[in-house]
């Protein structure tokens, strides 16, 4: 089964701009009259530029992980101070938000925002409640497996 999330990964630009260079320059010497030691460090520079830029869109997502995660918190104590008898448009959207928030795809890593053993007893009896959800929206494929997952909570 093709992940709900998924989407083929397309070199922006800049990235486009910077692979072109590199596959260039072994030719500019012939245009440009530069030495092979200025070649050699032009080519040394662009390399790590590429690396460094590789290694931040694959890493780099933490930063936002940590905003989602921060979100679901919230969501989390919503969830938790409305529940049983508050207001049941809060708690649907925050179950909606802790459900669909629980990991983060910022290109080829996916990483949970949370423990869901951890999140499960902090929500004790909205668990339930949640699950349903969770079942809802996995019928239909819009997000990943959070706590239906794990055989003990369900």
């Amino acid at each position: 089964m093709e992940s709900p999330r998924s989407a083929s990964h397309q070199p922006d630009l800049e990235q486009r701009k910077i692979i072109d260079t590199l596959a260039l320059l072994p030719f500019a010497w012939r245009w440009l009259d530069l030495t092979g030691g200025v070649l050699w460090a032009i080519g040394i520079g662009l390399g790590l530029v590429s690396l460094l830029g590789a290694a931040l869109g694959t890493y780099g997502g933490m930063f936002y992980r940590g905003a989602i995660a921060t979100d679901v918190e919230e969501a989390i104590e919503e969830l938790v101070a409305e529940w049983p008898d508050g207001d049941p448009t809060v708690i649907l959207g925050a179950a909606i938000r802790i459900l669909d928030e629980s990991t983060v795809s910022t290109g080829p890593v996916t990483v949970e925002t949370f423990n869901a053993g951890v999140v499960a007893t902090r929500l004790g009896p909205a668990l339930d409640y949640v699950l349903a959800i969770e079942r809802f929206l996995l019928e239909r494929q819009e997000i990943y497996p959070v706590f239906t997952i794990h055989e003990e909570l369900r």
